[in-house]
């Protein structure tokens, strides 16, 4: 809501430009009010410490290469994250066999994008076809997967890797007991993981009569859309950097709601 100024990729000289407001306000002074507090987003933000905890470590910039070097799709980072609560799908099944289990998640390194897939199973057959759902949607963007980057485990499966010499993609993995290498897909996870988690807080606080930890599939995604769209300190959102166009206007963003 308040303005900013963000390099002006028009021309070679990095000069900042003046933005205009991402969503306008009645008020123009609305920017510069005190924010107030938010007790989903507080509750959301909550972790169990242990005594022996640390400050937290940031692994958002480790073991990634120059940004100014990348091209979108030339690295993806990937992991998976499990849920205790079964997820509802589309289909609205009653069986807990045909419930989501958790997903796969791809990390832009250029763009900053996020592609998440929810999966029933996370062994590799429906993480392969998570794959192949992310190499579609680039492919409809003129984009080509080249590297992917992730842990150990089913990404190191024979059928992963059959399918990444099959399209013609370098893979490698992180270290044993080194997961701070794959930094990038685990902070998103963490990021996204908290959005989601605020909604569905949000939504046993203000509905509680209609609230259910099942929905997180959706609150899930609505969380990915979220990030994927609004602005950086650049100027630019993750989505425009991954399709090289510039949203003509914010209205989408006035259509986000709790």
């Amino acid at each position: 809501m308040h303005p900013f100024k963000s390099l002006d990729h028009s021309n070679t000289t990095d000069k900042l430009r003046r933005q205009p407001i991402v969503i306008e306000t009645a008020n123009q002074s609305t920017h510069t009010c005190d924010l107030p507090k938010c007790a989903a987003c507080t509750l959301s933000n909550m972790e169990r410490v242990s005594p022996s905890t640390t400050s937290f470590r940031n692994f958002s910039n480790e073991h990634s290469l120059k940004k100014n070097d990348l091209q979108p799709g030339m690295k993806l980072s990937m992991d998976q994250y499990v849920v205790s609560t079964k997820g509802r799908t589309i289909s609205n099944s009653s069986n807990d066999r045909h419930k989501y289990n958790g997903g796969t998640i791809f990390v832009d390194h250029a763009s900053g994008k996020i592609f998440n897939y929810h999966q029933i199973s996370l062994r590799a057959g429906e993480t392969i076809q998570s794959k192949r759902q992310l190499e579609l949607c680039a492919r409809r963007h003129g984009i080509t997967i080249k590297k992917f980057h992730g842990d150990n485990g089913v990404f190191k499966t024979h059928d992963f890797r059959a399918d990444c010499i099959l399209m013609d993609q370098e893979l490698s993995f992180s270290g044993v007991g080194a997961k701070h290498q794959n930094g990038v897909a685990e902070r998103n996870i963490k990021t996204i993981s908290y959005l989601a988690r605020a909604n569905l807080i949000h939504s046993a606080i203000s509905w509680p009569d209609q609230h259910d930890l099942e929905l997180w599939p959706f609150a899930f995604d609505y969380s990915v859309y979220i990030f994927n769209n609004i602005p950086g300190v650049d100027g630019l959102a993750p989505e425009e950097k991954w399709t090289g166009v510039k949203f003509q206007n914010y209205d989408h963003l006035r259509r986000m709601y709790p």
